[in-house]
């Protein structure tokens, strides 16, 4: 399925177009504060200015090459504390990558995105 269109931050919308292209429509619904906090604009206007957009994106023709994802997939995660990364790194087959990242690379994405969640869930406990 082809990617037409992301929502959320400014930093959201240049990492998608960096990421997918210019073809990708971006709509801004919120101005990140600080890591815990945002200013958002009112959910009516977020629903019309998301719903304007996403028609916008699927009358463009052609529709953008649906995303795909090269293996092997590398995930690295930085954490706020050496403790986290202590106890995220006991996930088998991930590697330390510095004070506060674990690293973890497969083939299969589903294998990928289970050791982020092993990795995030250890890193919780610390």
């Amino acid at each position: 399925v082809p990617v037409v269109l992301a929502s959320g931050d400014s930093a959201l919308a240049a990492e998608a177009k960096d990421l997918l292209g210019e073809a990708v429509h971006c709509v801004v619904v919120k101005e990140a504060v600080s890591r815990h906090a945002a200013k958002s604009v009112a959910p009516a206007v977020a629903c019309r200015l998301i719903r304007d957009a996403a028609a916008d994106a699927l009358r463009q023709k052609p529709l953008p090459r649906p995303y795909t994802i090269t293996s092997p997939i590398a995930l690295e995660v930085d954490f706020q504390m050496t403790v986290m990364a202590d106890r995220a790194e006991l996930v088998p087959g991930s590697k330390r990558a510095g004070p506060r990242t674990v690293a973890f690379s497969h083939d299969d994405y589903r294998e990928v995105f289970r050791a982020w969640r092993a990795l995030y869930n250890l890193a919780g406990v610390a």
